[in-house]
């Protein structure tokens, strides 16, 4: 407990039903891919932080054509299926309003489908910007 400490002073403990938990906070999207988050003292963290990014980086780019839905995400990016991974770079680009629902007040439908919001439109163009001035 006291390393944990050191490294995350703001991990928090509960005890919930005789079940201990302990809670990292988890930097948002926006935060990773644009390298505001300081480095974790974990190499693990930090690497699973930057695939993460990687991944949501790959969903944007594969949403700017057209809608998809998630399986037809999963096809684009060559991926066997759905993972806990993916699932949360979902949840992730939706809570940070990057992307949006096509169906909203359906989100478990089976028509669903994701598109980019004009912020992930935006974001998208700063990184192609960005990725441009780096070449040079």
């Amino acid at each position: 407990m006291p390393l944990i400490l050191k490294n995350e002073p703001t991990v928090q403990f509960q005890e919930i039903a005789k079940i201990f938990i302990t809670s990292f906070d988890r930097p948002s999207f926006a935060e990773v891919a644009e390298g505001t988050v300081e480095k974790a003292p974990q190499v693990i963290e930090a690497q699973s932080r930057a695939q993460s990014g990687a991944q949501s980086h790959q969903i944007l780019k594969t949403l700017q054509k057209s809608a998809l839905s998630i399986n037809e995400v999963v096809a684009a990016l060559q991926l066997r299926s759905k993972t806990g991974s993916l699932k949360r770079s979902f949840g992730d680009l939706l809570a940070e309003q990057f992307i949006e629902y096509t169906i909203p007040d359906k989100p478990n439908s089976r028509l669903q489908k994701y598109r980019l919001t004009q912020k992930g439109r935006a974001f998208i163009a700063q990184l192609a910007k960005e990725a441009g001035g780096d070449e040079k």
